[in-house]
């Protein structure tokens, strides 16, 4: 009989009170870390490190001492210095928002406990152009510069609902490093209405291929991903694979992570860990994965994703109107690149409804309904030189 050498992926979840100190923080961190193997093995050989937590916008609040909407300072502070017990490599700590902000949240101080530690506005510039191997999305993307030659990525979330990917975790984490300069305002360009969004998340996943994932459970948001009801789960959760810890974490938060589109709670995108899997990153089948410390259901709360205005706008409806106007703009983009070659257009009702040089003008006119919906945006670029796959249009749709 053939030896079975199929090795299952490890996540682990641990219990850590919201009351804790950031010292028993620490002693859980290094528990849920230490359970799936330890940061040694991964860390061998490694120069540049990227830690992105989520500290994706301006929102501190807290329940109890601890952080609602961002990553939990004391959770970094603890892998900084799980890290720093095995490898001297450089550490990056940042996500796409101003370094006063992360000031703000008390990052300079734990930066200054380490030796090579630097804290990094990942949305402030320059930006080279990065290419993505075997893209589902985008052929490449505009990334800071200072990412580089990052030779491992550790992304630590916060565990919050969100309404169009259903929870937001390790994966929907790197979405942040999207530079709002070059993709607008909350990255409207990337997080659009029809198919971007989740396969940018998975596009993300294979450039970045995070090697160790923790979800800050220790508060989390319910119903929305900012501003959204605190909810205490108690828990840190730890793995080596983004989409088999995504997994987990959302079935801890109560939610199918093999659900799709239109069942909720993905109320109008894909569900990006179905689009990992099937293009080799991980896997979302808990049965192929191997839940170390607590069981789900020793855990487990039931969450909720909020239906705002917007989503039950976007429909079945909404999206075949949106692919007529990708298939227009296919159809005519000589003549386009001709008229507004450089621009960004929004397309609607069968024609341009506007062109702009500016995304944050892009952005708001997007999000203008008073006179037009626009379905479809894009910068205008000659066929040659487009970074998106606009075949997953037509496959998707």
């Amino acid at each position: 009989m053939k030896e079975n050498i199929y090795k299952k992926e490890k996540v682990s979840i641990v219990k850590c009170c919201v009351n804790s100190s950031d010292e028993d923080i620490a002693k859980s961190v290094y528990s849920a870390v230490n359970l799936i193997g330890g940061c040694e093995p991964i860390l061998n050989g490694k120069q540049k490190i990227l830690i992105k937590p989520n500290i994706g916008t301006n929102s501190i609040r807290l329940y109890k001492g601890r952080q609602v909407d961002l990553t939990e300072p004391a959770i970094v502070d603890s892998v900084i210095a799980l890290i720093r017990e095995h490898s001297e490599a450089e550490i990056m700590i940042g996500d796409g928002e101003p370094i006063d902000l992360y000031q703000r949240l008390g990052y300079d101080n734990i930066v200054k406990k380490y030796h090579n530690v630097r804290l990094v506005d990942f949305g402030a510039g320059p930006f080279e152009r990065v290419s993505v191997p075997n893209p589902v999305m985008f052929r490449n993307y505009m990334l800071s510069n200072e990412l580089k030659d990052v030779d491992m990525t550790i992304s630590i979330s916060k565990m919050k609902i969100h309404h169009a990917q259903g929870a937001t975790l390790c994966l929907k984490n790197l979405f942040g490093l999207t530079p709002k300069a070059i993709y607008g305002s909350v990255r409207l360009y990337l997080h659009d209405a029809l198919v971007r969004l989740p396969r940018v998340l998975v596009d993300l996943g294979l450039i970045f291929r995070p090697e160790l994932c923790l979800i800050d459970g220790l508060v989390s948001a319910n119903n929305q991903e900012w501003g959204g009801e605190p909810v205490e789960m108690n828990v840190i959760l730890a793995g080596y694979n983004a989409i088999a810890t995504d997994a987990v974490g959302m079935k801890v938060m109560g939610l199918d992570p093999k659900s799709d589109y239109p069942n909720y709670p993905f109320f109008y995108h894909n569900n990006p860990l179905n689009i990992a899997k099937s293009v080799g990153l991980g896997t979302n089948d808990l049965e192929d994965i191997e839940i170390l410390g607590y069981q789900i259901d020793e855990v487990k709360k039931q969450f909720e994703v909020k239906i705002n205005d917007m989503v039950s706008m976007i429909n079945d409806d909404f999206k075949q109107k949106g692919k007529l106007q990708v298939n227009l703009y296919r159809k005519n983009r000589v003549q386009f690149v001709k008229d507004y070659a450089g621009k960004y257009i929004g397309m609607g009702e069968g024609k341009v409804l506007w062109a702009t040089s500016d995304i944050d003008e892009a952005i708001r006119n997007c999000l203008s309904y008073e006179k037009s919906i626009t379905y479809f945006m894009i910068k205008v670029v000659p066929e040659d030189e487009e970074p998106e796959i606009l075949d997953v249009y037509d496959n998707v749709l």
